[in-house]
């Protein structure tokens, strides 16, 4: 799970900064808007995935050889959406203080919960 959020952190970080099409996740349109439409399918599946610590099965959402329903790096754009659910969470922060907790906030159970939380609600 680590991997989902550093590189959610480095996506969001980026985009912050530069506001890009892409979020920072060098995804084509296609796949990006793809993502977009399947994102409880995804949320859903590593969820299920990291329950069973199963390496090979992660390493589909990560490595840009393997996919997901025909999609690679879909892991980070889980990661970009994860970590931009978190921030939603500290909305009486400035932006300031609220990457400083994002930078500073390690504990996985914190980002997993989030993660629990999503793959439960409708995600508009």
């Amino acid at each position: 799970m680590w991997h989902l959020i550093e590189e959610g952190r480095a996506s969001y970080i980026t985009n912050q900064l530069d506001t890009r099409d892409d979020l920072g996740l060098l995804m084509t349109e296609d796949d990006l808007e793809w993502c977009k439409k399947n994102e409880k399918y995804l949320f859903n599946k590593i969820f299920n995935v990291l329950l069973e610590n199963d390496e090979n099965k992660y390493s589909d959402f990560i490595c840009p050889r393997k996919n997901v329903g025909g999609i690679s790096r879909t892991g980070y754009f889980i990661g970009y959406r994860l970590i931009e659910k978190y921030i939603n969470t500290l909305d009486k922060l400035s932006e300031k203080e609220k990457i400083k907790k994002l930078l500073f906030t390690t504990e996985t159970e914190v980002y997993f919960d989030v993660l629990r939380k999503m793959c439960l609600e409708n995600i508009s």
